[in-house]
């Protein structure tokens, strides 16, 4: 008797897995979303070749760990569009909304800034700015032109620790 009572449960518990193996097989994992805001200059003229590689960088580097970046392509100089975005994200159950601005520096070079929020609460939870070396070394009053950043260096490295603090919240 207990040879067929365990043979039944054996022989549904078979069942219930077959026939939800096709579903649970189809079903792919869910990818986590980021809202980007296309980052804008502090001031001056917009340096459309900087916001795009800002853009790129950040797909790119999304991608790696199967984040789908959502890229909102408007206007943002002064927070035009921030809360409007928020509360969309928000709507949409996107958790998280990136916003930055650029500007160059007297150098020429180029200084970045990031902030990390939260759709839900509206709040700014992280914030990053990267400046060149040579930016860092002219205010204590040294001069080296080897210090000077390519931007290319400067925005895969700012991009990288953007995604990390997103990741890390």
């Amino acid at each position: 008797m207990k040879w067929v009572s365990f043979r039944f449960s054996l022989v549904w518990l078979l069942v219930l897995l077959l026939g939800n193996a096709p579903k649970l097989l189809a079903e792919e994992p869910q990818k986590n979303q980021v809202v980007v805001l296309r980052f804008a200059p502090i001031s001056g003229e917009s340096e459309g070749n900087v916001a795009t590689s800002i853009r790129q960088k950040l797909t790119e580097e999304f991608t790696k760990y199967n984040w789908e970046v959502i890229y909102v392509d408007e206007d943002n100089s002064q927070n035009k569009i921030l809360r409007s975005q928020l509360a969309n994200a928000k709507t949409q159950a996107i958790p998280l909304l990136i916003a930055g601005f650029y500007e160059r520096s007297a150098t020429g070079e180029l200084r970045l800034y990031g902030q990390v929020y939260s759709s839900n609460e509206g709040i700014l939870i992280d914030a990053l700015s990267m400046e060149p070396l040579s930016d860092t070394l002219a205010r204590s009053g040294i001069e080296l032109e080897e210090a000077r950043t390519a931007d290319e260096r400067l925005l895969a490295e700012f991009t990288r620790k953007l995604v990390l603090s997103v990741r890390a919240n």
